[in-house]
Parts: structure tokens; sequence; C-alpha cells
């Protein structure tokens, strides 16, 4: 499957699906941010600069009776400008502390 029918298929706007691994009866989507830069929340000045990263693991709606996750690389960023405290992505995907997307 081709990364924009995973992200047509998910809804996902603002992820890249950098890839898919299917284990016994679970999807595992890969998916990474489509942004490059974030807008510093303390200033407003736009910075690529990475502080670190992690991996998020999130459950999605069943397809073919199969488990869906999506397994998201998310960074924190770190501002030169202001040197505010490291901040997250943010999403629209779903919401801060997600158990799962705003599917309705």
């Amino acid at each position: 499957m081709q990364p924009y029918n995973i992200i047509k298929l998910l809804d996902l706007p603002d992820l890249i699906a950098t890839d898919l691994l299917i284990l016994d009866d679970v999807y595992v989507f890969i998916a990474k941010s489509k942004k490059k830069e974030w807008e510093c929340p303390n200033c407003g000045s736009i910075t690529d600069k990475v502080h670190d990263h992690r991996w998020q693991n999130i459950k999605d709606i069943p397809i073919r009776d199969n488990q869906v996750i999506i397994r998201i690389e998310k960074k924190r960023y770190c501002c030169d400008n202001c040197n505010s405290n490291p901040f997250n992505e943010d999403y629209t995907s779903f919401d801060k502390k997600p158990r799962g997307w705003n599917h309705i």
C-alpha cells in the first residue's frame, strides 16, 4: 500500500505514513510529522532545532477484524530565540494525551 493511500485511509492530515508492518492480527502503521519547523509557543519564532524524540503508540479502529496501531515518532523542539523549555509537536489528528483518534 502506498503512503498516500495509507494517509487517506486513516485520515492523517498532519502525518506522513512511512511504513506498514503486518504482525499476525495487528497492522502497525509507522508515521511522522509532515512539518519540519514549528512555532515556539512562548515567543512565536519558527524553529527546526530538535531537542529529542520519542515513539508513541495509538490504537485506532480495527480494519477487517485486525487491530490497528499508529506508531508516531514525536519530536520535541527547542527555541534558539527565547531559550524556553522544549515543546512538543502539536497534531490536529488526535488529542494531546490521546487514548485514540478523534474519529466521529
